[in-house]
């Protein structure tokens, strides 16, 4: 199996160290959800082993659902078939470098399908309030900001969908079910995210986000990213989160 980025968590479910090495050769860290960051200068053996025995003990099959690539950037989107049911995790990971040859990586996901619990998960990058975003992602993100349900709920097409970052049971998709989702995550005011980094292709746009406010609650600042499926300029017709950002009561 090539040395590629989008092959990441096969190359770790088959155990093929030695194309992980070549791939992770000029990758000088990792921050995951589970594990937190880690300096692959000085600790790569431990990490591949870390993440090695996790696959192992808990990943039956995986597909890559996404891949989103800039000049600088890549952005792989997976879905993990867990053990112990039909549990699907979405698993974002996102690249700084090449393909080939990544430079640094982050990843995304949830820990809920897994231990029914959410794990807060501070910062990981800095914010970047001067990015560029299509103009359909502005209107959301300042829709969700003002807590304006309706104005998201205009921005989708008829079969767009909103998936949670728990898996495909917790996907949303017509207009009955993404009026309900927004309805209950938006009624006491709108969500805080604010932007550290932005990857598009003309079709996907990812971003990583800080969240600090939920409705009427600042909250501790916690790490995310969501993809978002760009239809033109005034329209979305997906949106995948990936964070583990326990909604306040």
């Amino acid at each position: 199996m090539d040395a590629r980025i989008e092959n990441f968590y096969w190359l770790l479910k088959n155990k093929e160290e030695a194309t992980l090495r070549e791939l992770l050769e000029q990758t000088k860290s990792v921050d995951t959800p589970l594990f937190g960051f880690t300096n692959l200068s000085t600790n790569f053996d431990k990490f591949i082993s870390q993440q090695t025995q996790w696959v192992a003990e808990n990943v039956v099959n995986l597909d890559v659902f996404n891949v989103i690539k800039s000049e600088s950037q890549i952005v792989v989107e997976f879905i993990l078939y867990l053990k112990g049911g039909e549990i699907d995790l979405p698993v974002a990971l996102w690249a700084k470098g090449t393909p080939t040859k990544p430079e640094s990586m982050r990843i995304y996901h949830s820990t809920w399908p897994m231990t029914r619990s959410h794990r807060i998960r501070s910062p990981i990058v800095e914010s970047n309030n001067e990015l560029e975003e299509p103009l359909a992602l502005e209107v959301y993100m300042n829709a969700l900001f003002e807590g304006d349900s309706e104005a998201i709920l205009e921005q989708f097409t008829k079969d767009g969908y909103v998936r949670e970052p728990s898996g495909s049971k917790f996907k949303h998709q017509g207009a009955a079910k993404r009026r309900k989702f927004y309805l209950g995550a938006l009624k006491n005011g709108g969500i805080t995210l604010t932007p550290c980094s932005v990857t598009f292709n003309g079709v996907s746009c990812a971003v990583e986000y800080i969240c600090s406010k939920w409705g009427q609650f600042q909250i501790d600042p916690q790490a995310g990213l969501a993809v978002y499926d760009i239809v033109d300029e005034h329209s979305l017709s997906a949106a995948r989160i990936y964070d583990d950002i326990n909604p306040p009561l």
